[in-house]
């Protein structure tokens, strides 16, 4: 087969295969290296707002019906029970994410200001715009791994700046087929390529910058799934390793579903609300395309070869009808809900299956992994740890504890916190926008390894310990930079 993406795979960085890479320093070096995996492709699959509970393998035995591929790569790997997004919000999270390192410290604070409202945030009436994105002196994942010969894509949403200089093929991505918003429809809406409202086009789906026909689009979170399946087949026929980001919009607003996944959310959940239903049949949609990839990595003979990451960008909002049990809180909150997320390994082979990491990690951690199972050693500037030599012995007794931390003002509110290695978080609310409750006159404090689902304020009786998970905070914060916008 003749693949539209050949183009793309052979022009600049090549890839010598796994056999001449083990030939090339002959025998000895092959018997050297045999004891250690060779790198393998990595794919990342991240969903957009998705709800901590809506998966099978999150123990929700009426989702089994649901994702059963999600299911299935969990089988085939490691659940993170403790996971941790850098944000809880799209656009910072998906920051820290692609640079390995908290996006407060280049000023990625928030998403960009708001240009869907009428009328805009003044910014989109001026050039200011431009300047909103992941400041380009920043490497990226796709940087780090295109220089170790990984053939890098993107594939969805991208939300890290609107301007040229941005755009993914100029921070390290070979390839890219998606749009530079947060969100669009999910079907064809001619109007994308027409507007002339600014940022302009910003919500158009593109290939490598050119606009590709709304009429080409036919359900969005199908058109990404089948150009992910194009980009994998082609690197196989290449024998080109590859980093492929599929960054799909599902289940994020606008609710919209196929007629035939609708009618079976409905028939399988007929008591549900009507969002609801949309919802379940959006999360049907994104789980059939999870195993399409299982089938093709399969097919392609690349399943002991291939690392496969699935993580949500942030947690469930109010607006998607996502279920976020037992963790309290949603998209947008300081609360658990916001920034703790399901998160899965797979490399089977290699690492542990049907394993459970109840250690607390970060999306942080996942450019570090990547390094260490490409190869390479670590890069200073990045705050996470690689996963590897945990994930590979199964012994914890020395896994680092660290405290993470959160800055953020959002719809919701100005707040700050940490959530300490102790099992211990504490919340400060430092600005004027405020909760939609009342907002407490003294810092939170919880102790999430006796209070997981945060129903207990120990603010008013912990003051000493805030003071000193302050103290923690507050050396983090010395080392950011003003948010940009």
């Amino acid at each position: 087969m003749t693949s539209p993406f050949r183009h793309f795979l052979t022009a600049g960085r090549v890839l010598p295969s796994t056999l001449s890479l083990a030939a090339m320093s002959g025998p000895a070096f092959a018997e050297a290296e045999s004891s250690k995996p060779q790198p393998p492709n990595i794919l990342v699959i991240m969903a957009d707002d998705a709800g901590y509970f809506d998966f099978g393998f999150q123990d929700n035995r009426a989702f089994e019906q649901i994702t059963p591929n999600f299911d299935r790569l969990a089988e085939r790997g490691t659940r993170f029970t403790h996971a941790y997004v850098t944000a809880t919000v799209c656009g910072p999270s998906r920051a820290g994410f692609i640079s390995g390192m908290y996006q407060q410290r280049v000023g990625f604070q928030e998403n960009f200001p708001p240009h869907w409202t009428n009328p805009p945030h003044q910014a989109w009436r001026t050039d200011a715009w431009r300047s909103f994105g992941l400041d380009t002196s920043v490497r990226t994942m796709a940087d780090y791994l295109g220089d170790r010969g990984y053939r890098t894509g993107i594939i969805g949403k991208w939300h890290l700046g609107y301007a040229e200089r941005f755009h993914p093929n100029q921070r390290g991505f070979d390839y890219f087929w998606g749009f530079r918003s947060g969100s669009r429809s999910y079907f064809s809406t001619p109007r994308y390529n027409e507007t002339e409202r600014v940022p302009q086009r910003y919500a158009s789906i593109e290939e490598n910058g050119t606009l590709v026909p709304e009429s080409e689009i036919t359900y969005l979170t199908e058109d990404l799934t089948a150009r992910a399946l194009e980009f994998i087949t082609a690197a196989a026929e290449e024998n080109q390793r590859y980093f492929l980001f599929l960054s799909h919009l599902a289940p994020h607003t606008p609710m919209h579903a196929t007629e035939p996944d609708l009618e079976t959310a409905r028939e399988l959940f007929p008591d549900e609300e009507e969002r609801r239903q949309i919802y379940i049949a959006m999360m049907i949609n994104l789980d059939r395309g999870v195993g399409a990839l299982l089938d093709r990595i399969d097919e392609l003979g690349q399943t002991e070869n291939t690392l496969i990451v699935f993580l949500s960008d942030n947690g469930g909002p109010l607006n998607n009808a996502s279920d976020n049990t037992p963790l309290r809180g949603h998209k947008f909150s300081p609360f658990e809900a916001g920034s703790r997320v399901p998160m899965l390994i797979s490399w089977p082979g290699v690492l542990p299956e049907k394993n459970v990491f109840d250690p607390v990690v970060s999306s942080l951690d996942l450019l570090p992994t990547f390094l260490d199972v490409s190869g390479h050693e670590s890069v200073e500037g990045l705050d996470g740890i690689s996963l590897l030599p945990w994930l590979r012995s199964g012994d914890l007794t020395e896994f680092p504890a660290r405290d993470l931390f959160w800055r953020e003002n959002t719809l919701f509110a100005a707040t700050e916190w940490i959530r300490a290695h102790e099992e211990e978080k504490a919340i400060w609310y430092a600005g004027e926008r405020g909760w939609r409750t009342p907002r407490p006159e003294v810092p939170s404090f919880f102790n999430l390894s006796e209070d997981p689902g945060e129903e207990n304020d120990l603010g008013p009786e912990a003051k000493e310990r805030v003071r000193e998970l302050r103290e923690r905070y507050d050396a983090w914060t010395s080392e950011l930079a003003p948010p940009r916008w």
